[in-house]
């Protein structure tokens, strides 16, 4: 189960009805898919055996034998537990709910940055003016030229490919076989980002090597993990953390 679950999801009407699956289902049917459905939101899985999911929805043995068995179907295998299920289409929500999570603290940390560079370079103390026969001009461009320097936000290095990180992508499969090559890429991105929203100098310190290490550490501590989304947000603290901390992040390393 992930840890503090969002308490709520999108719904969209049109697409429940429309959908094909729901619209020949039973007003039984569809009660307990919705049932369902918001257990699997709130545990992050739902019990892959017919018996305990009736159980949870209150059904009777007559409904677990038809209708829960029935909405069941709907569901698929969870990757990381035999014995549970997940919702494709809530897994998705889940995805877009902590990118925009994740997006958004980071913008939060860039503008506190700017700001308080702004700060340190923005004084409005009177200064006297420049002795006869200095080049005003020159002084004037020379120190916007400083300022512009020291309030620039640098950009993430541009992930060009997964195969440039193949460690780290086969540590993502130890836990989440199915776990494509888009994740892995937008997975970089997020780590430079957050590195970048510290010291930006140590970004170079960032290998495939040391990626792999932090998904095998956070793997290790996300026990009964859902979802390879929550890896958006924890690999990245890890590798600040090990970077921050040594500034040599191969005293950190796991081991190859």
């Amino acid at each position: 189960m992930a840890k503090e679950p969002s308490p709520a999801f999108q719904f969209y009407p049109k697409d429940f009805i429309a959908d094909e699956h729901v619209a020949v289902m039973s007003m039984a049917e569809r009660g307990v898919y919705i049932s369902l459905l918001c257990f699997c939101w709130m545990q992050g899985s739902i019990p892959k055996d017919e018996t305990l999911a009736g159980r949870l929805v209150g059904a009777t043995p007559r409904d677990i034998n038809g209708a829960v068995k029935t909405v069941l179907t709907r569901f698929l295998p969870d990757p990381s537990d035999p014995t549970r299920l997940i919702h494709k289409r809530l897994e998705a929500e889940r995805e877009k709910q902590k990118e925009w999570r994740l997006k958004s603290s980071i913008g939060g940390k860039q503008s506190a940055a700017k700001r308080q560079a702004n700060s340190k370079g923005g004084s409005t103390t009177l200064k006297p003016p420049l002795p006869n026969g200095t080049n005003q001009m020159s002084t004037l461009q020379s120190s916007v030229s400083s300022l512009q320097s020291s309030t620039t936000t640098s950009a993430p290095p541009p992930v060009n490919s997964y195969t440039e990180y193949p460690k780290m992508a086969a540590a993502l499969r130890e836990k989440f076989p199915m776990t494509d090559d888009l994740f892995v890429m937008r997975l970089v991105q997020n780590v430079m980002a957050e590195i970048l929203a510290g010291d930006s100098s140590r970004v170079d310190q960032v290998t495939d090597s040391l990626l792999a290490d932090a998904v095998r550490e956070c793997s290790k501590k996300s026990g009964r993990q859902n979802s390879a989304g929550l890896f958006l947000t924890t690999v990245p603290q890890c590798v600040k953390t090990w970077v921050n901390q040594n500034g040599n992040p191969d005293r950190y390393k796991l081991g190859d």
